[in-house]
């Protein structure tokens, strides 16, 4: 039963961590929409 709640808090523990880590204001994802914003940008500058 032990083992069971401590894999179980574990599993729990590694979601909210992922999460906070992608999602939050200087998260993963934020971070890769600003990177293609620039790289969006830069092309447009870019004269044929």
């Amino acid at each position: 039963m032990r083992a069971i709640l401590m894999s179980v808090l574990f599993i729990i523990v590694v979601v909210v961590i992922y999460s906070h880590v992608t999602e939050g204001d200087e998260g993963t994802k934020a971070q890769i929409e600003r990177s293609g914003s620039q790289m969006s940008q830069s092309i447009q500058r870019i004269s044929p």
